[in-house]
């Protein structure tokens, strides 16, 4: 054991080798960074290890009267940049708000809170909490949303896809052409989310010609007197 730590001293005292620093080494290594960063296949620590090396400290400073906090990073070498980070709240308002709050607003009134929760959770909105009936109604309480009224009295101005179709009185495929050629405007917040149509826009006239000329429409059929290719040897 004697002769062990007298060889760790001998290793401790011996100077280290010193190499050169090549320059152009250096510049390559940095270009590569970007790249490695974002290479999927890059292990977490090793992220780590380069925040270590590169950053000296981050001072933070929470703004209490905002929803941000204010970031100096130090790096290595004296060099400060500030970043605004969005602070992170409790609650729906903490991820995708401006998509939810899209989806919601063009949900609002055409659909049940069952319906628009369960569009919600099928498209994969995730805030920690499953989505139902009880929060959507607080979600459309707090961003003023109107509720389905559940009366013919008064038609909706937009409709869904399927209800276009039962006015227009084709098959849904056959509305979804529409939109897709741009025949038949329509919007749709996310995918998997109701389209939204204007009522108005089924009575314009190049929707009532495409409308028209697919109820004619009629699939090809082999002719009788097609000629067969007849390959020898088989």
């Amino acid at each position: 054991m004697r002769a062990l730590e007298e060889r760790v001293r001998e290793l401790e005292q011996a100077p280290s080798p010193e190499r050169a620093i090549d320059t152009q080494e250096l510049l390559t290594l940095g270009s590569d960074f970007a790249r490695v960063w974002q290479d999927p296949s890059t292990d977490m620590r090793l992220k780590k290890r380069i925040v270590r090396t590169l950053v000296e400290e981050i001072v933070a400073d929470v703004n209490e009267a905002g929803d941000t906090i204010e970031a100096v990073i130090h790096w290595r070498g004296g060099i400060h940049s500030a970043r605004r980070v969005r602070k992170n709240t409790t609650g729906h308002r903490r991820v995708g708000a401006e998509k939810t709050t899209e989806i919601l607003a063009q949900m609002a009134g055409r659909f049940s809170d069952e319906d628009i929760a369960l569009t919600l959770n099928r498209i994969g909105i995730r805030t920690g909490l499953t989505w139902n009936a009880d929060r959507v109604r607080a979600y459309r309480g707090y961003h003023d949303l109107p509720a389905l009224e559940r009366t013919d009295a008064k038609p909706n101005e937009m409709v869904t896809l399927n209800q276009a179709a039962s006015i227009l009185g084709v098959c849904a495929m056959t509305v979804r052409r529409l939109i897709g050629r741009g025949v038949l405007p329509a919007v749709q917040a996310a995918r998997w989310v109701p389209w939204s149509i204007r009522r108005s826009a089924l009575d314009e006239p190049p929707v009532k010609q495409a409308v028209q000329a697919s109820k004619h429409y009629r699939p090809l059929t082999a002719r009788r007197d097609t000629k067969t290719l007849t390959i020898p040897g088989l």
